[in-house]
């Protein structure tokens, strides 16, 4: 036998592959994107079709292709997380103002703010993940404390 996953011997699976083409087995139709589609757009479609590619079409011919490295590539650029960083998770609670006062608080701790942006956690609280340009954190972990926040363990790397 080939594989203990199927019945067929080696020989017949061979004879079977042989004879699949391509055409058989892709996908379709094509999902594609235009060359001006914002990036969290393109990932929309990857993630909503369950695909790791994503062709890049302008007129109707292929000028490109986006693959699901590319995507992550960019992500980690943006998180600022290419650099040595640390990764501060801060609760926001439901004051509209608190992303902004977060951000003023890590300011004045002398800490720089390399990236930063906001989810909802699995526990469904609002968080800002802030990447800070350092691997000691504390400055603005204490400040962020002090004034009331609750700051996950920070990640360093």
């Amino acid at each position: 036998m080939a594989s203990p996953a199927t019945s067929l011997e080696a020989r017949e699976l061979t004879y079977l592959l042989d004879r699949l083409t391509m055409a058989e087995i892709m996908t379709r139709p094509v999902k594609t994107v235009a060359p001006p589609v914002p990036v969290e757009e393109a990932a929309r479609v990857m993630v909503r079709e369950k695909i790791s590619a994503l062709p890049v079409t302008e007129e109707g011919r292929l000028v490109g292709i986006v693959t699901e490295t590319d995507v992550l590539e960019l992500f980690v650029k943006a998180m600022g997380a290419a650099e040595p960083s640390s990764r501060l998770d801060v609760v926001l609670g439901e004051r509209r103002s608190a992303l902004a006062e977060v951000v003023r608080v890590v300011e004045e701790a002398g800490v720089q703010i390399a990236s930063i942006m906001t989810l909802v956690s699995r526990a469904g609280l609002r968080e800002g993940v802030i990447r800070v340009a350092t691997i000691n954190p504390g400055p603005a972990v204490k400040a962020l404390e002090a004034r009331g926040y609750a700051v996950r363990q920070p990640w360093r790397g």
